[in-house]
């Protein structure tokens, strides 16, 4: 039995004995008139039933109260006070962008020397005047011209025939020379490159081969590095052999001093102009 029904009927136990005793009188006293009857205000019974009404309605009111709140709990639902503070946005957002920062430090640092290298570039460029820029330019196509100018070469062109022309020996001191040229030239006759071969033979490996021997490896690795020109010793017991490569088309003349070294051909000489000049010196060519 809930607290309503409970109420109700402490209400009708305690209303009953009054309207019982009404009923009793009622019954003892025999009803002479209409006015009798309406004169009777039923006033505990409308104030019961009023009270009975608050009562049960204020019960009502707790017991929702209490059924919502057991809602609440089974769902999950907390209070205000009752619920956990969620982490600021603000924070994250700022892990972020101090992470960002990093990254953009970190690539800037790798990237300075690049960044140094573009600037000494850009201002190299800017300091040239606008002569000099003229000046290079100019350079720059007449040296484009000369290679337009350059016929191309074909399969036959740059096949070459050697041509070995030998002088007779000749003695001086304790030794003999022999001077060989080599002549490389392609179907056209054309000479392109050319070889001096000079062929020392002492009797004895006395001062004069030594000094000549020193001198040859002296002057190898002094021009070394000259375009064009490749210079080599050979030693045997009693000989040596130096030679003297060019390459035509870009060497220069060396004059350092005592040292005179002159190429025995020019690029794309005449092969039959040189045959016939180094014939009339004692040379046999084959």
């Amino acid at each position: 039995m809930n607290e309503n029904q409970q109420f109700n009927q402490e209400s009708n136990n305690t209303v009953n004995p009054s309207v019982m005793g009404e009923e009793n009188n009622k019954q003892s006293t025999p009803l002479n008139t209409e006015k009798d009857m309406t004169a009777m205000p039923p006033i505990a019974e409308v104030k019961v039933e009023s009270s009975a009404t608050t009562s049960m309605n204020s019960s009502n009111g707790n017991e929702m109260s209490s059924s919502e709140k057991t809602v609440a709990n089974s769902t999950g639902e907390s209070s205000p006070s009752s619920s956990s503070a969620k982490p600021p946005k603000n924070s994250k957002l700022s892990t972020i962008l101090l992470i960002v920062l990093f990254l953009f430090l970190f690539a800037f640092i790798m990237g300075m020397p690049y960044i140094r290298s573009f600037i000494q570039e850009l201002k190299a460029d800017t300091g040239l005047s606008e002569i000099e820029k003229e000046a290079q330019e100019e350079e720059e196509k007449q040296q484009q011209e000369e290679e337009n100018q350059k016929p191309t070469p074909t399969p036959e062109d740059e096949k070459t025939t050697e041509l070995t022309c030998t002088s007779a020996s000749s003695t001086a001191g304790n030794y003999t020379l022999v001077e060989v040229q080599k002549f490389y030239y392609n179907s056209k006759n054309q000479v392109l490159s050319s070889k001096m071969i000079s062929q020392y033979s002492f009797t004895t490996a006395d001062m004069t081969y030594l000094n000549l021997k020193q001198q040859c490896d002296e002057d190898s690795l002094k021009y070394l590095t000259h375009e064009g020109y490749t210079m080599a010793c050979s030693y045997g017991e009693n000989n040596i052999e130096i030679s003297h490569e060019f390459d035509l088309e870009t060497f220069t003349p060396i004059v350092d001093g005592a040292t005179n070294i002159q190429a025995n051909a020019t690029y794309q000489q005449d092969i039959e102009t040189i045959k016939a000049d180094l014939a009339s010196k004692g040379y046999t060519c084959q």
